[in-house]
């Protein structure tokens, strides 16, 4: 061997490679050839010494519909309310108007509908008032332009 000083053996009892460029275990700190250091390859005890399972509450928000007793990991807030509700009670009723907001809404919408119709009441007669000139104008002039 030429060099035999140089370069590092696979850590594996059955392979013991000699590698120039040997890999180095994050976790087990052991050298390894290219086919041996992943960490399945070589079977790394250190590393499943590192995982740590750790158990993650979720968050659980119930309904708050009388008699529903469902339980969902996502929140459904009502803005109006503030209360939880399923995917099923989220349209509960807090957001719709009562009659008189309703009649109140509707009123305040009718206010430029009954402009816009008075307005256009205004300009159809001023149209139709310089159309009748117009007329009969145009058949003065044929008039006076025959009998000249």
């Amino acid at each position: 061997m030429e060099f035999p000083n140089i370069g590092a053996r696979c850590s594996i009892k059955d392979c013991k490679q000699l590698n120039f460029l040997p890999f180095e275990c994050n976790h087990c700190h052991d050298l390894f050839c290219k086919e041996h250091f992943h960490i399945s390859s070589h079977k790394c005890l250190s590393f499943k010494d590192k995982i740590t399972y750790t158990k993650i509450k979720a968050s659980s928000y119930t309904c708050s519909e009388e008699f529903c007793k469902e339980i969902s990991p996502i929140e459904m807030q009502c803005i109006k309310c503030k209360k939880h509700f399923c995917l099923q009670h989220r349209y509960h009723g807090c957001l719709e108007y009562t009659n008189e907001e309703k009649t109140t809404k509707l009123k305040k919408w009718q206010i430029p509908k009954k402009q816009f119709a008075e307005a256009k009441a205004i300009v159809d007669e001023e149209i139709s008032n310089t159309l009748k000139k117009s007329k009969n104008t145009a058949m003065a002039n044929k008039v006076l332009y025959l009998n000249s």
